[in-house]
């Protein structure tokens, strides 16, 4: 408990959380938590919001991904699993599709749009690309 407030309380973690943009802290945050409501309770109530906890840390960063097999294959029964599994993919899906279609950077850097590697891409017209 007395590492915990060290590492909450030490200026260095406070300036790179506040005021660099590095949040990996929140995202582990989110995960911890989903990790949490997980263990300490049992239903289906608990698997859904520690899904959507998941869901939020993988949002912020795509770190807590690791996270996501051990906590479905935790669920007691394979209906829970399908509904871990699917709050959690339906969730990341659902929010942050929109953001990558409609911001255009994302268009042209990412891989999910044009491959991992500029040259796999040719441009075709200003800010459009094909494979």
């Amino acid at each position: 408990r007395r590492f915990a407030w060290a590492y909450a309380l030490n200026p260095v973690s406070i300036m790179v959380t506040s005021v660099l943009p590095m949040f990996d802290s929140t995202a582990l945050l989110f995960a911890m938590l989903a990790f949490l409501v997980m263990v300490k309770f049992s239903s289906m109530k608990a698997a859904v919001a520690s899904a959507a906890l998941l869901a939020a840390g993988i949002l912020m960063k795509t770190f807590p991904t690791i996270l996501f097999p051990l906590l479905v294959l935790k669920q007691p029964t394979w209906e829970r699993r399908v509904v871990y599994a699917a709050v959690t993919v339906i969730l990341v899906v659902a929010i942050a599709s929109p953001m990558m279609y409609f911001n255009e950077d994302s268009r042209r850097n990412n891989a999910v749009w044009n491959g991992s590697d500029q040259h796999f891409a040719k441009e075709v017209g200003p800010k459009i690309y094909v494979r």
